[in-house]
Order: structure tokens, then C-alpha cells, then sequence
């Protein structure tokens, strides 16, 4: 039986760890940099046909380095990008808690339903990540590697598993972990369905 496999990996750890960063165009961490790593040593034997990524930087870095041991091509979509956090971007956690308790706790139990001050509307985010999502739904190779962020392989996964938008933070991915999906030929007729999950096992 055949299958197209996806392997979503959220980028390794960023050099904003530990802050909001959206569309702020950082590259890795030392940590990040040995999880990328190790990252491309997991897939020494892993078939890749393609490798999508978000144009940017932290995801980016992450392909390159996994590309060293795979040598697949890589495309860039700006589809893929992380939310933008207008005024939060760059803030640590706690501060954003601090200056905007109302909208902050809004964003931790519904963030379908905020609009993040002078940053991306949710629905906007959304809209773009499933126009990917179709994209992707459309591609003809049968091992994909997707590169992006916490919150925009979240709502890529839910497009492609079908789950409402209110699960949202069930399908954040942790910095470098795997998440992969398959789906039996003929594609058409048939829905992805998870294999593994948020696996940071080999780090």
C-alpha cells in the first residue's frame, strides 16, 4: 500500500526564545543551531522529496541544515510565516500579561477571538495557512517536509485533520519537534491521519 507522508517540524529553538516572535526575522539559538542538527542526522535515511518552509529566518536556518544531509530542494512560502504580534512582538511572556491582562488572557483561552493590538487579525492568519493547506492538499510528491512555526503548523494541522479553530493550542508544536501524517494513494479519497506527534525523541 502507498502513501504520501508530510513531516511537520516546527523550526528549532530561536534566538527570541522565551518572547513573542512573530514576523521579527531572528535566526537560531546555539540550542537551536544543535537541534537542527541533530534534526538533519534523524532524516539521514528518511526519504525527502521537497522541503516547504517559512520564509523566515529561524525556519529557513532549520531546512538549510537539514538539507546538508538530505539534498532535497527547498521552497519558501510566506503562506507558512508565524502571526504577526504587532505591539507584543519581542515582549517576553510575562510582560505582555502585565500590560494587556484583558487581551492577553483572551489570547490564552480563545485566541480565534483577539485581535492582537496593531498585529495580524486571527482570521487573516487563518485564511493564508489554509490557502497553504490547499496548496499542500494539491502537492504530488510523496515525502513532503514542512518547516514553520508553533502557531502556523497548529492551524495547518487542524486544516488538514479537520478540528475546529477552538483546539488551537492542543496543536501547538515544541522548538524541533516532529509531528507526521499520512494518507493512503489514490489521495482523493482519503484523509491524512496522524502517525506521530510533537516526537522530540531524538534530541
Amino acid at each position: 500500500m502507498k502513501y504520501q507522508t508530510l513531516y511537520l517540524i516546527r523550526h528549532a529553538e530561536s534566538q527570541m526564545s522565551g518572547k513573542y516572535c512573530g514576523s521579527s526575522d531572528v535566526g537560531l539559538s546555539d540550542l537551536g543551531l544543535e537541534q537542527a542538527q541533530k534534526l538533519g542526522v534523524y532524516f539521514r535515511t528518511i526519504p525527502v522529496d521537497v522541503c516547504w518552509t517559512s520564509q523566515l529566518k529561524r525556519a529557513r536556518q532549520t531546512a538549510e541544515i537539514l538539507k546538508q544531509e538530505r539534498g532535497m530542494p527547498i521552497l519558501q512560502y510566506s503562506d507558512l510565516g508565524e502571526i504577526h504580534f504587532g505591539e507584543w512582538e519581542g515582549h517576553e511572556f510575562s510582560y505582555v500579561q502585565e500590560q494587556w491582562p484583558l487581551t492577553y488572557n483572551q489570547w490564552i483561552q480563545s485566541p480565534a477571538t483577539v485581535q492582537i493590538p496593531q498585529g495580524e487579525s486571527f482570521m487573516d492568519f487563518s485564511s493564508r495557512v489554509k490557502r497553504l493547506g490547499k496548496e499542500l492538499e494539491r502537492a504530488p510528491e510523496t515525502n513532503l517536509v514542512v518547516i514553520g512555526h508553533g502557531g502556523s503548523l497548529a492551524l495547518l494541522l487542524m486544516f488538514l485533520l479537520k478540528k475546529p479553530e477552538d483546539q488551537f493550542w492542543n496543536w501547538v508544536m515544541t522548538p524541533a519537534s516532529i509531528t507526521i501524517l499520512q494518507k493512503e494513494e489514490p489521495r482523493n479519497a482519503n484523509d491524512f491521519e496522524i502517525v506521530r506527534f510533537k516526537d522530540s525523541s531524538y534530541l
